[in-house]
């Protein structure tokens, strides 16, 4: 009887021990996802007019704001409400005396504001609210300061090259306005100097005669071109004959051209 009460005893304390053991056990902590940050880097964001007509800056925590009518000489200031949903930030204000409201994409680095001043004390307009369009290009650059914004000049390279993604076809164009198209399905070669015109981003090329025309337009921001190529009356080139064609190219992307003719990857 006392060897069975003994194992009885000695069986309880087991469980006990495993009990106790489960139940101090602590369940391991899972790891804590970290809160995805807004790109708005900076606690001011600045919309200056690329043209020099104003300014508007506001805090981006609590509203607080300051804009300038440069062209009036007109500042004002107050809190607004401000919006950021991960690259995009929008600000409002609605005054008896003025509205404004603000769109600025932190990841493009671009920004628009629309101000519409209703009374501008000392100004003297009867009536007539004010409105004005507050554009900016690049809001990294901007300040509150009431000048025109240098704009950096587009690079123009000194050779393009507009491509058929499907065949490789290819119109090959210098800044000095000699070309070369190569029809890459038959053969067909063409070449020439025609003339190019530089307008702020856009480069426009063309060759024009009696037999046939080449054209072209190419957006040098964007790295985007398109490209005409009409034959009306054949004729004979020192490369061969040259049949009436027509031949055009959209191209999205000039960076992966080559001059060489196959389907581009």
């Amino acid at each position: 009887m006392r060897r069975i009460s003994l194992m009885f005893l000695i069986l309880l304390l087991v469980s006990g021990v495993s009990a106790y053991a489960q139940k101090s056990r602590k369940t391991s902590p899972q790891p804590v996802q970290p809160v995805q940050a807004t790109a708005t880097a900076s606690q001011y964001v600045y919309v200056q007019d690329d043209q020099g007509g104003g300014f508007l800056v506001f805090n981006v925590t609590d509203g607080s704001y300051k804009a300038k009518l440069c062209d009036y000489g007109y500042s004002f200031s107050g809190t607004g409400s401000v919006k950021v949903d991960g690259c995009s930030v929008t600000f409002s204000v609605i005054q008896a005396s003025h509205t404004i409201t603000a769109t600025a994409n932190i990841c493009d680095q671009k920004a628009q504001s629309f101000v519409e001043v209703k009374q501008i004390p000392g100004v003297g307009f009867e009536g007539e609210p004010v409105f004005k369009s507050l554009n900016d290009s690049n809001i990294s650059d901007s300040t509150t300061e009431c000048a025109v914004k240098e704009t950096p000049p587009t690079v123009v390279p000194s050779e393009i090259i507009v491509q058929n993604d499907a065949d490789g076809s290819f119109l090959h164009l210098s800044t000095s306005g000699e070309y070369k198209f190569i029809d890459c399905e038959n053969g067909v070669v063409i070449s020439g100097r025609g003339k190019v015109t530089i307008t702020g981003d856009m480069l426009y090329f063309e060759h024009i005669t009696d037999a046939y025309r080449v054209l072209a337009s190419v957006n040098l921001e964007a790295k985007e071109a398109k490209a005409a190529i009409e034959v009306f009356t054949p004729f004979k080139t020192e490369a061969g004959e040259v049949p009436a064609m027509r031949e055009y190219i959209g191209d999205n992307n000039l960076a992966d051209n080559t001059t060489d003719c196959g389907a581009k990857l």
